[in-house]
């Protein structure tokens, strides 16, 4: 889509910022702490500058909309709306899921997992597993190992050390390497004008009714 382009993503535990240009991506991320209001724009000029690119020289930019908590997710898209809109640039969203499948585009299939509270997860499936969870799905961790079953699946996503631990004592879990460098292909985003809405984690869409666990 355009030969310079930012990244904000704030829906995550931590904040990521990337500069995407035909030449290459350049990724910086830190915890986020809760002060996303503070250090996005901040960090942001840092590394427009770090890169020697002119606000004036962005095409485009991109929000991970969420799944995230209320705070964190309005923040990453409040800031990118007002950055297409003060210099008329157009826009695009993706979500926390997407951004893992780009992660992985080498795997034949993984779920993306993140924790939204003490008893529930939210799954999506990718590759040879899209089938066992189609669309983003709330699952407690008895209803997802019911839907595994035994088969050999690979993990990533947003949980905790403790949290993964206890997932990964099932022999037939793995999770795939957090070494991985983050990358996003533009040519799977679609741009547009109108703002970018924010995914915020409670929103009654993304349930599962208990009969299609079973």
């Amino acid at each position: 889509m355009s030969k310079t382009t930012v990244f904000i993503n704030t829906a995550m535990r931590q904040t990521q910022i990337a500069l995407l240009k035909e030449r290459g991506q350049t990724w910086e991320k830190w915890e986020s702490n809760y002060s996303e209001s503070q250090t996005v724009l901040v960090n942001l000029k840092k590394l427009l500058t770090k890169q020697k690119t002119k606000w004036s020289e962005l095409e485009g930019i991109v929000a991970c909309h969420g799944p995230g908590g209320f705070t964190g997710t309005r923040v990453g898209v409040s800031v990118t709306n007002a950055i297409a809109f003060g210099l008329k640039i157009p826009l695009a969203k993706i979500d926390v899921f997407e951004l893992y499948a780009q992660r992985y585009p080498e795997e034949k299939g993984f779920l993306v997992i993140s924790k939204i509270n003490p008893e529930e997860f939210l799954v999506r499936g990718f590759g040879n597993l899209k089938k066992m969870f189609s669309e983003v799905a709330i699952v407690s961790e008895q209803e997802l190992i019911a839907r595994i079953k035994k088969k050999e699946v690979k993990l990533t996503g947003e949980i905790l050390p403790e949290e993964k631990k206890k997932l990964l004592l099932h022999k037939n879990l793995s999770w795939l390497s957090s070494r991985k460098p983050w990358q996003l292909s533009l040519e799977k985003i679609s741009f547009q004008k109108k703002p970018v809405e924010p995914w915020y984690f409670k929103e009654a869409k993304i349930t599962l009714s208990k009969k299609s666990v079973s």
